[in-house]
């Protein structure tokens, strides 16, 4: 990821090659603590892709969040499709990120798990989503029952996005079959406070680092909430 910021207010965001890597992971946060600390009048960007070898699901979850979070700060994301690779825009185009960002293409069943951004908690929506997108295809051989089980408890993701996060952007999702590698693979991605700063709005965890902090999060029965179950 390249933010280039030298002729501001007109920034270019160069999109590089996102994979499942830490590295690239590390870059995409680096690069949201570089757009929230751009004032407001230097929101207005331009997306190129000009230099992205492979875009994963992962990243096209993050950057669907990302535009999104410059739009809510009174910016604007002005897209070049035209610097797109064939199979990147044939893949954005297919899970209904282009769509979803103005491109005049609907989105088709195939290999992606779709795009979505869901601005309110309606979990018989995303429910028919995981179920029926992610699950329904036969991509993967198991159980009715097994299924339902795990459905539930990744909604469970979406809710404690929607109880904690204080996101007005609510939660982004989306997530690709990788059939020669045998891998199912989904990504849910909020972009509010953060777990650890959940955590530590409760006074007995003031003191706690980010790792304290999700180890804390992550034990059973133990909440920020307390009408939580």
């Amino acid at each position: 990821m390249l933010l280039e910021t030298k002729n501001q207010p007109n920034l270019i965001l160069y999109v590089t090659k996102i994979d499942d890597n830490p590295h690239h992971f590390n870059k995409l946060f680096k690069l949201r603590d570089e757009i929230e600390q751009l004032p407001q009048d230097c929101l207005n960007i331009r997306v190129d892709f000009h230099y992205c070898e492979f875009l994963g699901h992962y990243g096209v979850a993050f950057l669907g969040g990302l535009f999104r979070l410059i739009e809510a700060r009174g910016g604007s994301v002005a897209f070049d499709w035209n610097t797109l690779p064939d199979k990147i825009r044939m893949n954005l185009a297919q899970n209904g990120f282009l769509y979803d960002f103005g491109f005049d293409r609907k989105p088709w069943d195939g290999n992606s798990i779709p795009y979505r951004n869901d601005l309110q908690q309606d979990m018989s929506a995303i429910a028919d989503y995981l179920k029926y997108n992610w699950f329904g295809k036969d991509w993967v051989n198991i159980s009715p029952r097994l299924q339902d089980a795990i459905t539930g408890r990744v909604l469970e993701i979406y809710f404690n996005a929607f109880d904690h996060s204080q996101s007005a952007m609510g939660v982004f999702s989306c997530g690709q079959h990788y059939p020669k590698l045998g891998f199912l693979h989904l990504t849910v991605i909020d972009f509010g406070i953060g777990i650890p700063t959940s955590v530590r709005s409760l006074p007995q965890n003031l003191d706690k680092t980010a790792n304290e902090a999700l180890q804390w999060a992550f034990k059973p029965g133990n909440s920020t909430k307390q009408d939580s179950i």
